[in-house]
This record gives structure tokens, C-alpha cells and sequence, in this order.
């Protein structure tokens, strides 16, 4: 068997994937399922964990945090969340010395690179620049 693709999450893909389920695309859905049968490889960093608790931590959404936390959870067997390790932070300071982007953008994208991700899946199009991997529009992901 082929070994997966693995596909790098961006904090705002992955809020995507958990919070709209039902007004994800055809493409959305497929890419989704991709993960969940293993065809796919989904990867992001710690960092995901922290932004994506702070509008239901706000809210004081209770089960939205549970499902946080158990989506990116250190044994999650839907998502590998790489840490933020001295190394992923050297790469970082690489990524935004020669792009410009913010600090949590780089740390994405230095997670990406040194977890070898072939593609790279955001929301915001100003980080397709910065990878040097591919990169999907999370929000064009079914359009041509």
C-alpha cells in the first residue's frame, strides 16, 4: 500500500473541519474523509490547540472545547499535532526573516516543512507565498 499523503492543517482549516461540518463542499467533505480512512495525513502543531480554544473558551462552550481538546490530543488518532520544539522555533525565525510573516503563521509553516507535509491547508491566502510546499485554499479547495 502507497504510504498516505500527509497534509498540513492550518488553524483556520481545521476550525473549518470541526465547527462547519454540515457546510462543507463536496471537495471540503471528500478532502475530510480522505483523513478519516487514512488516505490522508493530517498534521499541525500545538500551536492550533491554543487558537482555536479562544472563541469557545470566550463562549464558554463547554463541548466545543471537549471536542478541541480531544481532536488535539497528544494520541489523536485523527490528527499527529507535532510540538513546538526549539527546532520548529529556529525554522520559524528562518520562515519569517525571509517572508515577513507573523510569528504564528511561521510557526505553522516551519511545523509543515519539518513534519516533510506535501501540502499545506489554510484559509489564508497571503501564507501560500511563504510555503514552499503546495499549497490549498481551504475555501476554494472545490473550485478549479
Amino acid at each position: 500500500m502507497a504510504e498516505a499523503r500527509r497534509v498540513y492543517l492550518d488553524t483556520n482549516a481545521l476550525i473549518a473541519v470541526l465547527e462547519k461540518v454540515g457546510e462543507l463542499d463536496g471537495a471540503q467533505t471528500a478532502f475530510v474523509g480522505d483523513i478519516d480512512t487514512g488516505v490522508l495525513e493530517a498534521v499541525t502543531s500545538e500551536l492550533t490547540l491554543a487558537e482555536c480554544l479562544v472563541k469557545p473558551i470566550a463562549d464558554k462552550d463547554e463541548p466545543l472545547i471537549r471536542a478541541y481538546l480531544s481532536l488535539l490530543s497528544a494520541d489523536s488518532e485523527i490528527v499527529r499535532v507535532s510540538e513546538v520544539s526549539r527546532a520548529v522555533l529556529l525554522k520559524a525565525a528562518r520562515v519569517r526573516a525571509g517572508t515577513g510573516v507573523r510569528l504564528p503563521d511561521a510557526i505553522h509553516i516551519a511545523t509543515a516543512t519539518l513534519s516533510r507535509c506535501d501540502a499545506f491547508v489554510s484559509n489564508d491566502r497571503r501564507l501560500a507565498s511563504a510555503s514552499t510546499m503546495d499549497f490549498k485554499l481551504w475555501s476554494e479547495m472545490g473550485h478549479p
